[in-house]
């Protein structure tokens, strides 16, 4: 780092404005620190993504989706881990390298705002069993979920005041009335 001038003193340290001669930013630090610093810390961050991986992504959204996968699957000491390899749930083998599962995630729409879902949620994590679905839709597809999108479609189409009513639907159902209620004013299921 290239020392530039002294700006002051806060809580007993000197603290001057250095250049950076990685980035070409002017940064305030200690000036102690600064004397001793080669960079900002850019050329840190730089060094762990290239040169201690493989393929640079391993801060990026969707490396930590697919690792959270694999221990859900594979590591029994995981939290979540009776609740997915605990039940036998498995990842398709070539899934347990990134690259091939970036592969197949950049070629089957995902965005920075999708979740991985499993369409079948007693199946596998393989290709022909996951999409990329919002949260709101991903939370719909749980096994302690009573409702399906069927189940929605037909609470809306079977209601009909004074004849089926709220009560009689969370009865036939097996959820709450004001769950009921909230289906049938689109605030739940809003996208069927």
């Amino acid at each position: 780092m290239l020392f530039i001038k002294k700006l002051n003193i806060r809580n007993g340290y000197r603290y001057a404005l250095f250049l950076c001669l990685f980035c070409n930013i002017e940064v305030e630090k200690r000036y102690d620190l600064g004397m001793k610093s080669k960079s900002c810390g850019c050329s840190q961050y730089k060094n762990i993504n290239h040169n201690n991986t493989k393929h640079g992504e391993c801060y990026s959204r969707l490396y930590r989706i697919w690792g959270r996968m694999v221990q859900r699957c594979t590591n029994d000491k995981y939290t979540e881990f009776r609740y997915y390899g605990g039940r036998g749930i498995t990842i398709y083998n070539e899934w347990l390298k990134f690259i091939p599962f970036r592969d197949w995630a950049l070629n089957n729409g995902y965005t920075e705002n999708l979740q991985v879902d499993r369409k079948d949620t007693n199946s596998n994590y393989e290709p022909s069993n996951c999409h990329f679905v919002t949260p709101a839709e991903n939370a719909q597809n749980r096994r302690s979920n009573k409702l399906t999108k069927g189940k929605v479609i037909e609470i809306r189409d079977k209601f009909i005041p004074y004849k089926y009513t709220i009560r009689m639907l969370a009865k036939e159902y097996g959820v709450r009335e004001n769950y009921i209620y909230r289906i049938l004013k689109k605030e739940a299921w809003r996208n069927i």
